[in-house]
């Protein structure tokens, strides 16, 4: 338990900061709660919901979190077809999303809309 608690503190240390102020209202500290805020951020991204319901089946909630965050960079210019080729590409392989965006900012005093986006080298 401790190190689903951990790796839920990893992320939740590491999210902008609009998606930490919409986790933080809905009073909750869960991986259910952080994966209901992606379903509802991946809809306003224009994601189907069997394309997001496929990522979480192949790849869980907290990476399908992690999948969810990428599709917002500037640098995916179809989220909807980004995470659908991603998806399936998790049903064939296993993806290392938490290596690329977890790892620590170059640049700590970055406002979160001047974020550096390291999905930009995720490819389908």
């Amino acid at each position: 338990m401790e190190s689903v608690n951990g790796a839920l503190a990893s992320v939740l240390d590491r999210l902008p900061a609009d998606w930490r102020d919409e986790f933080d209202a809905t009073g909750q500290r869960s991986w259910s709660a952080l994966a209901a805020l992606a379903r509802i951020r991946s809809t306003r991204l224009g994601i189907p919901f069997d394309t997001w319901e496929t990522a979480l089946t192949h790849l869980g909630p907290r990476d399908v979190v992690l999948l969810t965050l990428a599709a917002e960079a500037d640098a995916i210019r179809c989220p909807a077809a980004w995470m659908r080729a991603m998806a399936s590409r998790a049903a064939r392989e296993p993806l290392d999303l938490s290596r690329n965006l977890l790892a620590p900012r170059r640049e700590p005093s970055r406002l979160p809309d001047q974020r550096t986006d390291s999905c930009a080298s995720f490819s389908a």
